[in-house]
């Protein structure tokens, strides 16, 4: 019968044509005339003594433990199983306490817990499987590249020791000369001394250039998060190079991102691609969950998703970069702009006597932000790419900048701060030089509403201009959007000055000061002027003391040169 089932169920896995549906009628083929029986599997817990406690036929078990060991060692995951026949009496009482322990609002976990304990007694011991959980492609490539780019990579497992040593060194997080300690369950030492053997010898290997790592055992990793060992369990953690938790249930390993969240000033990212995992993802800062045949509990519970492990290599290095550098650029610039273009209306307060009289018209200076400063900061914020997606992967220290907040930091903010005061003062400056003489040769004069206006043209072609020394990537869009951006205040000051219901401030300004060649003149110098020091400054340091994107950015240009013979004439 096995025979018989065992080939239809075959040939429907290997089916091309609705598989699914072949594969439901053969279940359906064997899953009749079952008999109810109580069976529970038991995860992998050899090492504690439980077995011991719900097994009622003790014989085997040393034999058991030496074959699960064994498949340990061999990189396996194993799981053994047992069963227990219950009475239909027995099991509606049992289900009932399981059901109020699951709706309980107080200590759900810990009645669930003691729910389990009142069936998984007496148990009839089945085996032991041991399955070869191979690795994902490129997993030791995009952990050996995380590592390089100073991310410190933790594993927390539920397999057994030795099968997680065996997979941290299949994915190259441990190596054959790293110094490993191993905090098990069968080491009889108190746990404060093996932390601080540890931490003796990671002071003393330091020095030296040898890594280290630590592999902490399910139950002594429940000491190590106890309130008197937490400071020194993550002291030592911290100080190794490699971290492993194995035979770790889904509380712990949500227990272990929360201890490094909360005292360790980094942020923390947790990948999982299991039910088990979704703990560990909500607790971290960010969680991404993998997409596979563990189902889709990890990525629903997970602000990203990815198909395999190794896309992760991608997903931080080159897009989270550029992420980084593109928002650190635009809160910045944000500020910026918007202090270059309020800061001559503050100064002309104070020179006006706090009369309260406005320098820009108040509808157009509602919409400087929405028109005619929104759409370079915008292109740049999404497009922005300062060296191509395969150097930000081939070069891992790329991303260090942005674990220091080199982009964005108080010492960022006050350089931006001061060249936005510096621009404002002297575009109101020679504002006021401007004005000093109001009749112009043709009997026109230029009066407040037409000083705005000339105000607000050099503040939309600064900050304009501003972006265009900012971006690396200069294509037509970046060209489209400066511009467009420009040339839309003009187009609207000119519309404006007729629409006088609604823009009575502009009537007429701009007829007066396009006749004005002083009003061209200055709009070519005053940008020019404000923005000088910036380009000193972006000379000076590519020049003196260029990073290693300025770098890498050169290499990729002499690369493109190289491969392109016509390029060096265009």
């Amino acid at each position: 019968e096995w025979a018989t089932w065992n080939k239809s169920f075959e040939e429907a896995s290997t089916s091309m044509v609705d598989r699914e549906e072949k594969l439901d009628r053969a279940a359906e083929l064997i899953e009749t005339d079952l008999q109810l029986v109580g069976a529970t599997a038991i995860e992998d817990k050899l090492q504690d003594g439980v077995p011991e406690l719900r097994l009622a036929d003790k014989k085997s078990l040393a034999t058991l433990k030496s074959h699960v060991t064994e498949f340990s060692q061999e990189g396996l995951r194993t799981l053994v199983l047992a069963k227990k026949e219950l009475e239909e009496q027995e099991w509606a009482t049992w289900n009932k306490s399981f059901e109020e322990a699951s709706t309980s609002m107080v200590d759900r976990e810990e009645k669930l817990d003691r729910a389990a304990e009142l069936i998984e007694t007496d148990l009839q011991l089945v085996g032991a499987t041991a399955i070869e959980d191979k690795l994902q492609d490129g997993v030791p490539e995009a952990i050996k590249q995380l590592k390089k780019a100073t991310v410190k990579v933790w594993m927390l497992t539920g397999d057994k020791l030795e099968t997680a040593i065996n997979i941290g060194h299949s994915c190259m997080l441990l190596n054959n000369d790293m110094r490993v300690f191993e905090i098990g369950e069968d080491n009889a030492s108190s746990l404060s001394e093996l932390l601080s053997e540890a931490m003796q010898v990671t002071s003393a290997v330091s020095s030296t250039g040898v890594s280290c790592g630590i592999v902490v055992e399910g139950r002594r990793l429940g000491e190590c998060l106890t309130p008197e060992h937490r400071a020194q369990f993550l002291q030592v953690a911290d100080a190794c190079d490699a971290v492993i938790c194995c035979r770790v249930s889904p509380k712990q390993k949500a227990q272990v991102v929360g201890l490094v969240k909360e005292n360790v000033s980094s942020l923390t990212l947790a990948i999982g691609d299991g039910a088990n995992d979704v703990a560990m993802i909500q607790e971290a800062h960010v969680g991404i969950g993998i997409s596979g045949l563990e189902g889709m509990q990890a990525v629903l519970a997970s602000d990203y998703a990815i198909a395999q492990f190794r896309f992760l290599e991608p997903l931080l290095l080159q897009h989270g970069r550029y992420a980084y550098r593109r928002m650190a650029r635009m809160i910045n610039y944000s500020f910026h702009k918007n202090m270059v273009f309020v800061l001559p209306q503050v100064f002309y307060v104070i020179v006006a006597a706090f009369s309260g009289q406005p320098l820009y018209d108040t509808q157009s200076g509602s919409l400087f932000n929405v028109l005619f400063a929104f759409l370079p900061i915008a292109i740049l914020a999404i497009f922005e790419t300062d060296l191509p997606a395969k150097k930000c992967v081939e070069e891992p220290k790329l991303y260090l900048p942005g674990q220091v907040y080199q982009s964005f930091n108080i010492k960022r903010f006050v350089w931006w701060t001061v060249s936005a005061i510096f621009q404002s003062i002297v575009i109101f400056a020679l504002l006021v030089e401007m004005f000093r003489m109001p009749v112009q040769s043709n009997g026109d004069v230029i009066g407040l509403a037409s000083m705005g206006v000339f105000g607000y043209s050099v503040a939309v072609i600064t900050i304009n201009f501003k972006v265009a020394i900012m971006a690396h990537s200069w294509n037509w869009i970046m060209h489209l959007a400066v511009w467009i951006s420009i040339a839309g205040w003009f187009l609207f000051s000119y519309v404006a000055q007729s629409l006088y219901y609604f823009f009575p401030f502009l009537e007429g300004t701009f007829d007066i000061v396009s006749a004005s060649s002083n009003y061209w003149l200055f709009l070519l110098l005053v940008p020019f002027t404000v923005l000088i020091p910036d380009w000193v400054c972006k000379f000076a340091k590519r020049w003196y003391s260029p990073e290693l994107f300025h770098l890498i950015q050169e290499e990729s240009k002499l690369e493109k040169k190289k491969n392109n013979p016509f390029a060096s004439r265009a």
